[in-house]
C-alpha cells in the first residue's frame, strides 16, 4: 500500500547530497577517534530521518483512506494533565521546511548531526522560541524550535531580532504563543506568559479592521496582504483564541484587559468568516484560500492558487465551526451550506495515484514520480482542492496561472508537488450526522439493533407527538411508513434507508390491490415536515409498473440531502394545497418519477433517469401560478439513453420550469412530450432559462415551449413561488 522505499529516495533527492545526512547518523572526519575518516550511515535513519519518514507515511495513510487515518492526531499542545510536552506536529511544516529546503535568505542552517530535543524538553524548547521571537512579537517561519543549536547559531538568531519577517505562514506565531503557554503552566517562568502576551499583540496588531489577518505582518506588497486562509493560517489564529475564550488553564496569565481585546478580535474573525463564505451560481458554498482585504473578495495566492472554491482549506474552517458549543444561527446556517456544497462536489470512482518517473530537477525541487488520475469503482469520494467559480467545475493550475481543468494538463513539477485532490471534506461529513444530533437536543432514536428508543421507523411515527425530531440510525428499515404528525423532523446517517416494495400486482395487508396512490413506502401528511439525510426507496424493480417511494402531501415540507430511489412514479407530490422543498437531493427513477399537482422546488439536486422516457408528469391546478421548479439542478442518464423528455403533461395545466440547469445528451432535442394523443399541450406551461450542457441546445425544442427572457426568469423565486413560507428559515431550525 505504501512504498516506503521509493518515500525514502524522493526525500533524499528533495533534500540533496549535503542535507540529507541530517537523517542519518553521520560522523565528520575527526569527530570520533574511532572514525577518524568519518562515517556516514546511509542504511538507517537517525530520530530526525524516522520522524520525517513517520510524516510522510501519515499523509500517505490519509490520502489512501486507510483505517489507521481515524487514529491520527496532531493535537497543537497536550492537554496539562498528561505529562507537561510541546509536540512536534505543530511545527512539523517549519521544521520541514529548514531541513529539507536551502534558503539563502535564512539566517542559520542546520548542522550535519544537528540533534533535536524532545517533546518534554519544555524549558529549552521554550527558550529557542524566545530567541526566535521577533522584537515586533511575531516570528519569522522555517526553522526548528527543537533543534539544540550552537553558541554561534544562538548569536546569529538574536542580531536579528529586529527583522520583521512574521508571518503566520506555515504555522507560525500562532502555534509558538501556544507552547509558550505550555511552558508557563509547567513552570511558571515569568519569561513564557510575556512573550506569548507580547505575541498576542502582535496578532491584534495585524489584524484588518473587518476581522481578518494576513499571511505576514506588517504588510507586504504581494498576495500576502490578502486575507488568508491557506494551509489553515486563520484556522490556527482563531483557535487559539477560542481556546483562550474558553478558559483553557495555559492562558491563566491573560489579565482582563488583554482578555476583552482578544475576545472582540475572535468576535470579529468569526465575523469575517462568515461574511467571506462564498455565494454562488445562487447558493452559499465554501470558502477560498486567499481574500482581498477590502472587498472580501476571493483573490489570487501564489501564480498556481487561482481565486476558487478552496475544498481543503474550508475543511478545516468547518470543523472548527462544528466545534463551537451553542452555535448561533449565522454558524449552524454556514455548516450547514458548507455540507451541501461537500456533499454536491463530491467526485466518484476516482483515484490519484502515485507512479515512478524518471528523475527531474527543476529550480523548485526534486521529482522521481508522477501522479495520475484513474477510474476506480471502489475508490471512495474525493474532491478536487478547487472549483472554478460560476461553473463549478474542478480546476487546476500552471505556474504560469494558466487554469487548465485536468491534472494531466499541469505541468509534471506542479503535477507531483502539490496537493490538487483531497479526502478532508469527508471528515466534516462523517462527523455531520452528530453534529446535528447535538444541535437537535435530545432527539427520539430509531435503532434496529436495539440500542434506541425504538427498534422501527414507524412505531417512533406513531409514539412521537407533534414537534419531535427523530434520529433514525444507519441501516435498512423494510417497513410501509405512514407519518400524520405535523412538525417532524427526521435526521438520518449516511447509509440510513428507509424502503418497501409494494406495486401494482400485489395486494395489501387487508387484502386490497396495490395501485399507484397506495404503493408508497413512505408517506408523509403533516405539515412542516423535514428530513435531513435519509435514502427512501420503492424496490419493487425494474418492471414493476408504478411503485412510488416517497408520497408527500402535506404543507411545507422539505427534503436536504436525501436519496429518494426507485423506478416509475417514484415520487409523488400529491396534494394541490401542498408546497414542497428539495435541496441537494439525488432523485432517480424511469417513467414519469416525479409527478402530481403540488408546487415544488427543486435546489441543486442531482436527476437520474434510468429509461427512455419522461422525467416528469406535472397535474398543476390552472389556477396556480407555478408547479415544478427546478434551479441548478443537473439531469443525468444511464450511458444508453438518448430519449428522454423533461416532462409531459398529466393534466391540461401542466407547469414545470428549469432554471441555470445542467442537461446531460440523455435529454431528446425537442425537449418535451405531449401526454399521449391529448391536447394537454395546448395549455401546458413549460420553461427553461439559462440551461446548458448538451442536452440543453433550444432549436429544436418543441414550439408549445418557451425560453425566457432575463426579467422573467428573475421573477420566479421561492418567495414568488411559496409566498409567505420561506424554506430557507428551515435549514436552522431544531
Amino acid at each position: 500500500l505504501i512504498d516506503l522505499d521509493a518515500e525514502s529516495q524522493v526525500l533524499l533527492q528533495q533534500m540533496g547530497p549535503e542535507y540529507s545526512k541530517l537523517l542519518f547518523d553521520y560522523l565528520s572526519p575527526r569527530e570520533n577517534p574511532h572514525y577518524p575518516e568519518g562515517r556516514m550511515d546511509d542504511t538507517h535513519f537517525n530520530e530526525l530521518g524516522a520522524r520525517r519518514m513517520a510524516e510522510i507515511v501519515l499523509e500517505d495513510i490519509r490520502a489512501l483512506k486507510l483505517g489507521l487515518a481515524a487514529h491520527i492526531f496532531s493535537p497543537a499542545v497536550t492537554p496539562h494533565t498528561a505529562a507537561a510536552r510541546i509536540d512536534y506536529a505543530p511545527f512539523a511544516d517549519n521544521s520541514g521546511h529548514w531541513y529539507s529546503i536551502f534558503d539563502k535568505e535564512d539566517i542559520i542552517h542546520p548542522l550535519p548531526g544537528h540533534p533535536r530535543l524532545a517533546p518534554t524538553d519544555i524549558r529549552d524548547i521554550a527558550d529557542n522560541i524566545l530567541l526566535f521571537q521577533k522584537d515586533n512579537g511575531g516570528w519569522a517561519k522555517n526553522y526548528d524550535v527543537f533543534a539544540v543549536l550552537t553558541p554561534g547559531q544562538k548569536d546569529s538568531v538574536a542580531a536579528a531580532k529586529k527583522e520583521t519577517n512574521t508571518t503566520f505562514d506555515n504555522g507560525s506565531t500562532y502555534n509558538q504563543v501556544a507552547a509558550l503557554a505550555t511552558a508557563w503552566l509547567a513552570s511558571k517562568d515569568t519569561r513564557y506568559k510575556d512573550a506569548a502576551s507580547h505575541g498576542l499583540e502582535f496578532i491584534l496588531k495585524a489584524q484588518y479592521k473587518n476581522g481578518g489577518w494576513p499571511q505576514y505582518y506588517p504588510l507586504r506588497d504581494d498576495y500576502s496582504r490578502c486575507i488568508t486562509f491557506n494551509d489553515g493560517a486563520y484556522e490556527g489564529i482563531i483557535r487559539l483564541l477560542k481556546d483562550i475564550r474558553d478558559g483553557a488553564s495555559q492562558y491563566a496569565f491573560i489579565d482582563a484587559a488583554l482578555r476583552k481585546r482578544l475576545d472582540e478580535a475572535y468576535e470579529k474573525g468569526m465575523d469575517c468568516i462568515l461574511k467571506t463564505q462564498i455565494a454562488d451560481m445562487g447558493r452559499p458554498t465554501a470558502w477560498c484560500q486567499q481574500y482581498d482585504a477590502r472587498t472580501l473578495q476571493p483573490a489570487w495566492a501564489r501564480k498556481f492558487e487561482p481565486p476558487s472554491i478552496c475544498n481543503r482549506e474550508s475543511a478545516g474552517l468547518v470543523l472548527f465551526l462544528m466545534g463551537i458549543d451553542h452555535p448561533d444561527q449565522r454558524i449552524q446556517t454556514a455548516i450547514e451550506n458548507a455540507v451541501a456544497w461537500f456533499r454536491a462536489s463530491r467526485i466518484y470512482n476516482t483515484r490519484v495515484r502515485t507512479i515512478p518517473a524518471d528523475r527531474m530537477v527543476t529550480p523548485f525541487r526534486v521529482s522521481l514520480t508522477d501522479r495520475v488520475v484513474v477510474m476506480d469503482s471502489s475508490a471512495p469520494p474525493i474532491w478536487t482542492r478547487y472549483y472554478e467559480l460560476k461553473t463549478h467545475r474542478p480546476l487546476f493550475c500552471n505556474r504560469d496561472s494558466k487554469v487548465v481543468y485536468s491534472l494531466a494538463e499541469v505541468l509534471r513539477e506542479r503535477r507531483d508537488g502539490y496537493g490538487w485532490y483531497t479526502y478532508e471534506p469527508e471528515q466534516v461529513l462523517d462527523r455531520y450526522a452528530a453534529w446535528r444530533l447535538k444541535q437537535s437536543g435530545h432527539p427520539i432514536t430509531v435503532a434496529a439493533d436495539g440500542s434506541g428508543d425504538y427498534r422501527t421507523a414507524q412505531a417512533a411515527f406513531d409514539a412521537c407527538p407533534p414537534h419531535s425530531t427523530i434520529y433514525i440510525k444507519g441501516g435498512v428499515y423494510r417497513e410501509k411508513l405512514l407519518l400524520t404528525k405535523d412538525s417532524i423532523t427526521l435526521l438520518g446517517d449516511d447509509n440510513t434507508i428507509l424502503t418497501f416494495d409494494d406495486h401494482p400486482g400485489k395486494l395489501a395487508a387487508n387484502g386490497d390491490s396495490i395501485n399507484t396512490r397506495n404503493s408508497y413506502s413512505f408517506r408523509v401528511t403533516g405539515n412542516n415536515f423535514t428530513a435531513r439525510n435519509i435514502t427512501f426507496r420503492n424496490d419493487a424493480g425494474f418492471t414493476a409498473g408504478q411503485a412510488v417511494g416517497v408520497e408527500a402531501r402535506g404543507d411545507r415540507e422539505a427534503f436536504i440531502d436525501c436519496r429518494i430511489i426507485g423506478n416509475q412514479d417514484i415520487l409523488f407530490l400529491n396534494n394541490p394545497d401542498s408546497r414542497q422543498y428539495y435541496e441537494d437531493c439525488t432523485i432517480e427513477g424511469t417513467t414519469d418519477f416525479i409527478f402530481g399537482d403540488a408546487t415544488a422546488w427543486f435546489e441543486h439536486c442531482t436527476i437520474h433517469s434510468k429509461k427512455n422516457s419522461h422525467v416528469t408528469a406535472a397535474s398543476t391546478p390552472k389556477d396556480h401560478a407555478y408547479g415544478f421548479v427546478f434551479d441548478h439542478c443537473t439531469l443525468t442518464g444511464d450511458s444508453s439513453l438518448a430519449k428522454v423528455s423533461l416532462g409531459r403533461p398529466w393534466r391540461p395545466y401542466a407547469s414545470v420550469t428549469y432554471l441555470h440547469c445542467w442537461l446531460g445528451r440523455h435529454i431528446l432535442p425537442a425537449g418535451w412530450s405531449n401526454w399521449n394523443t391529448t391536447d394537454n399541450y395546448k395549455t401546458a406551461r413549460y420553461a427553461e432559462f439559462d440551461d446548458n450542457g448538451p442536452g440543453a441546445e433550444t432549436a429544436a425544442r418543441v414550439p408549445w415551449s418557451r425560453q425566457l427572457t432575463s426579467s422573467q426568469a428573475a421573477e420566479i423565486t421561492p418567495r414568488t413561488v411559496f409566498g409567505d413560507w420561506n424554506p430557507m428559515e428551515i435549514k436552522t431550525t431544531k
